[in-house]
């Protein structure tokens, strides 16, 4: 078989041979260009599925927290109207008290009255705002980490 190969190689003329070369070049390249272009649509078909998907899950996770949240102002709400009830009797049942006049007394002021104002007017503001700080830094990076309410990270 290899001497039947040889003799139609050699009946060929050398141009013949060239343009057949150039004619499976072409080939040979449309396939590599029809190979490439069903990846490149598969890869976008993925990606738009996977788009998809996380967008369902963040929707999900928000509908869950939504929901979460709503029960839980619920149960506060019902807590409160039983506190606002139990106040509210209390103050009916109580006896009343004898008008006292409201007045400073200035004179007497020890180390403890000093103390007890200053914790009040300095210590409790620096860690109400500190607790404040804290919070809105974790609701910004929960925003953020969930995409909720349209949050991004993306440069200016």
């Amino acid at each position: 078989m290899s001497a039947i190969y040889e003799e139609s190689k050699n009946e060929r003329e050398p141009e013949n041979i060239e343009e057949e070369e150039e004619a499976v070049d072409e080939e040979q390249s449309e396939a590599i260009q029809d190979v490439i272009e069903d990846v490149i649509e598969e890869i976008i078909q993925e990606d738009a599925a996977y788009d998809q998907f996380v967008e369902d899950i963040a929707e999900e996770i928000t509908r869950e927290v939504a929901d979460e949240l709503a029960r839980e102002i619920v149960q506060i709400q019902d807590e409160l109207d039983e506190v606002e009830e139990i106040i509210s009797r209390e103050i009916e049942q109580s006896e009343p008290v004898e008008s006292r006049a409201l007045t400073s007394n200035t004179q007497g002021r020890t180390f403890g009255s000093i103390l007890a104002s200053l914790s009040i007017n300095l210590i409790l503001p620096f860690i109400n705002g500190l607790m404040l700080g804290f919070g809105e830094i974790i609701a910004h990076e929960l925003g953020f980490h969930y995409n909720w309410f349209g949050a991004n990270v993306s440069p200016l």
